[in-house]
């Protein structure tokens, strides 16, 4: 497997030095996915606060959790199946508490 690093023949010292170690280490990229994580704890948060003290049964259904719009979609391209499968609702609610408000 081959590794191309592009040479910037055009940048100053120090910018070439930051893309170098951005290429090395990925701190950027380590701190866009911290982000990207509270905010996603965030968004859900914000969509299951409405249904805190909510009826659970809901006429024939059973409210079993609420996921905000960007995160069910996020999980179809990963998966097309992943929220067809009962044991996946039942790990990722285990691993997100935030989306059974009830519960906490």
């Amino acid at each position: 497997m081959e590794i191309l690093i592009p040479k910037f023949g055009g940048l100053a010292g120090s910018s070439r030095r930051r893309i170098e170690n951005e290429t090395r280490f990925g701190r950027f990229v380590d701190r866009r996915i911290e982000r990207e994580r509270a905010d996603t704890r965030r968004r859900m948060i914000k969509a299951a606060m409405p249904y805190r003290n909510a009826n659970r049964q809901m006429g024939e259904l059973t409210l079993t959790g609420i996921i905000d719009a960007r995160t069910y979609f996020r999980w179809i391209q990963t998966d097309p199946d992943f929220w067809r499968d009962p044991g996946n609702w039942k790990r990722f609610a285990r691993d997100n508490p935030q989306v059974q408000p009830w519960k906490t």
